[in-house]
């Protein structure tokens, strides 16, 4: 959600990933029949501060460069800007590495996830407890995912 970042892909090539649905939410048609959003793997791998949320303050500032930033930055965008159209978001499936980054798991931004989901009312779908899909699984990697190493 907050990531832009440098990347290559499995065969070592350079690519350059700007991804960032904050800073691409202004090129969405507005005319979209649904508008799905899906994230956090990324923000958590590259260490993107987890940030903090109110259950109950839905006009105040928001840091977007934290996850919880950002994810009420979209949300509060899309339910201003897609009137009418159905919203949703997908927490991502499990990634190669769900260890600890600055001193977040990435079952605490998942648990953040869906807490902002809730205060918005937006459905979703939490791939990372019912998909059975990861990228920690070689078979899977391989199958069903673009193998990007992150640079550090």
């Amino acid at each position: 959600m907050v990531t832009a970042d440098g990347a290559t892909d499995k065969d070592g090539d350079a690519v350059t990933l700007s991804h960032s649905i904050v800073d691409n939410l202004e090129n969405l048609p507005t005319d979209g029949d649904l508008y799905c959003f899906e994230g956090g793997c990324n923000d958590h791998w590259n260490g993107v501060p987890l940030g903090d949320f109110s259950p109950t303050d839905y006009t105040g500032t928001l840091d977007t460069k934290t996850m919880c930033g950002a994810l009420e930055y979209i949300f509060r965008y899309a339910t201003t800007n897609f009137v009418g159209k159905p919203i949703c978001f997908i927490i991502t499936h499990k990634c190669k590495f769900q260890g600890d980054i600055n001193g977040n798991s990435f079952a605490d931004f998942r648990d953040k996830m869906i807490g902002i989901c809730e205060k918005y009312a937006i459905p979703y779908y939490d791939a990372w407890a019912k998909s059975g899909l990861g990228s920690w699984s070689e078979a899977q990697l391989n199958n069903y995912f673009v193998n990007f190493q992150v640079k550090k």
